[in-house]
């Protein structure tokens, strides 16, 4: 058996080993996972004769959802020229849909935060003199207007993201099962998607309240509204972290995480409230 460990926790369910001989073709191989480590896949072999064997190993990374693939080339036996295997070639690059779809996310996200916080931290009425007040609540529609939008995007761009990890799992881990079934798997058996159906279910609650925030007058706005998008903001953004590297941590993994929580919240309030001032007050100024 050849025992793999890991520097990040993996899915069982989506990882897997092929077994090579020196002509390239497959042996039949047994593959689990240690229930006692998260990190380790154990690749039970049949009895092998004296040669060289090479092991092709894809697995998902169970803390960011990246499929992660390699070679593990071994000779058995005195005689083995571990020289003659063929080199392969593994792709390690994130693919650019992935990426784009993450910075995406991030954008949508930022603008969600910084649009809130700047509604209420920076055009708070107390704050103004009366003669402006009705260029300061124009200016906090407005704004309202695309944190609102941009939790929509937010949620969209969750959708699509479930979409393509089926697409990259159908691709390097599980062939020839159909997509609805991969993600559903990936859905209902990983933790990632745990926390998928938990920023989801977050995002429509923020969505929900905004829509009260806006509909609602100054003088008319519930005392309890305000609290209550702040602490689901945090857990979104607290959510976001358990997806991260941070989670993937063996020590002091609680610290990692709260320290890229609060980035995330210093850099969404920093360029989502720029943008949210560029949306909010530009056109009127222009006006």
């Amino acid at each position: 058996a050849m025992h793999l460990w890991f520097n990040e926790v993996i899915s069982p369910q989506f990882s897997q080993a092929q077994l090579l001989d020196g002509n390239g073709r497959s042996l039949p191989v047994t593959v689990t996972a240690d229930p006692d480590d998260a990190t380790l896949l154990i690749v039970n072999f049949p009895l092998l004769d004296d040669g060289v064997y090479s092991v092709r190993w894809n697995v998902l990374s169970a803390a960011d959802g990246h499929p992660t693939q390699g070679l593990v080339v071994f000779g058995v036996g005195e005689g083995a020229d571990l020289g003659t295997a063929t080199a392969v070639a593994q792709e390690t690059a994130v693919p650019w849909p992935d990426a784009l779809l993450r910075w995406f996310n991030f954008l949508f996200l930022a603008g969600l935060v910084g649009g809130f916080a700047v509604s209420f931290l920076v055009l708070n009425p107390a704050a103004y003199p009366p003669e402006i007040t009705a260029v300061q609540q124009t200016a906090r529609q407005r704004i309202l207007r695309l944190a609102w939008w941009c939790g929509v995007g937010a949620l969209l761009i969750g959708l699509v993201w479930a979409g393509w990890q089926a697409i990259l799992l159908s691709q390097n881990l599980v062939e020839g099962a159909p997509l609805p079934t991969i993600a559903w798997q990936w859905l209902s058996q990983t933790r990632l998607g745990y926390l998928w159906w938990l920023r989801q279910g977050l995002l429509l609650a923020v969505l929900v309240c905004l829509w009260r925030l806006r509909r609602a007058g100054p003088a008319t706005v519930p005392a309890f509204l305000l609290p209550v998008i702040t602490l689901l903001l945090l857990a979104l953004l607290l959510g976001q972290s358990l997806t991260s590297h941070a989670a993937a941590l063996t020590r002091q993994t609680a610290v990692a995480i709260l320290a890229d929580t609060l980035h995330l919240l210093a850099v969404s309030i920093w360029i989502g409230g720029l943008l949210a001032l560029l949306a909010g007050l530009l056109p009127l100024v222009r006006r």
